[in-house]
């Protein structure tokens, strides 16, 4: 099965931003109990973090007419994984 998509960003080279993901609709009753990043060699991670419904990234290090795809694996605290990604076109 296909990792579901969030969408497209787009950012300029001297970007630093933050990215958020609300897992509360697919979580229901559960909570985040670990989340992962998957991130292109040559970005830049500032920082990543969860609470028990959202995670969220910052990055920083793109480079102009470079497309990356990012990935968040997180685990439910009823034992439950499920993978996103997002797309980021640097122009």
């Amino acid at each position: 099965m296909a990792t579901p998509s969030l969408g497209l960003r787009i950012v300029d080279p001297s970007d630093i931003r933050v990215y958020n993901i609300n897992w509360t609709n697919w979580l229901q009753n559960g909570s985040i109990s670990s989340s992962s990043w998957t991130v292109p060699i040559g970005l830049m991670v500032y920082q990543t973090s969860n609470t028990t419904a959202k995670t969220s990234i910052k990055l920083g290090g793109f480079v102009a007419g470079t497309a990356y795809t990012i990935f968040n694996l997180v685990q439910s605290s009823s034992g439950e994984t499920r993978q996103v990604n997002f797309d980021i076109e640097c122009k």
